[in-house]
């Protein structure tokens, strides 16, 4: 084929070579946090009028994605590492979501609601998480 690339592993069309380039996890990780900075730039002002943040965008784009999937899902007690990370992930980006959305100077009277918050609500969260997964 003249014209294309003789290097080993270059991409030429017609050869398979480029369907192993895009399923390499690492490719699709990075497309992955690629997508989602652009989701995190884009999609709160398209959301700015309706009752949805990103991290509920997220959890349904993955509800819908597994849901139509033919069945072969990764069970989350297969893999547990995986599954913890990825659950830190989400709590990290859904924290990072929260906290650039507090648009409030800072001061005792105007995050009452933010400090009850943290101080009640979030123990007896994790309180209740842990005596469950107990």
């Amino acid at each position: 084929r003249r014209g294309y690339a003789t290097v080993p592993g270059a991409f030429c069309p017609g050869h398979s070579h480029w369907l192993k380039v895009l399923m390499d996890p690492y490719i699709l990780l990075l497309a992955g946090v690629g997508v989602l900075i652009l989701l995190m730039a884009w999609l709160p002002m398209v959301l700015r009028e309706l009752p949805l943040s990103l991290p509920m965008f997220c959890v349904a784009f993955g509800f819908v994605a597994f849901g139509l999937s033919s069945g072969n899902t990764p069970h989350p007690q297969d893999h547990p590492e995986i599954t913890e990370r990825l659950t830190e992930i989400v709590v990290i980006i859904a924290l990072t979501g929260a906290g650039l959305k507090l648009d409030r100077p800072f001061g005792w009277r105007t995050w009452a609601m933010t400090w009850r918050l943290l101080a009640i609500a979030m123990p007896l969260s994790i309180l209740g998480i842990a005596l469950v997964g107990h």
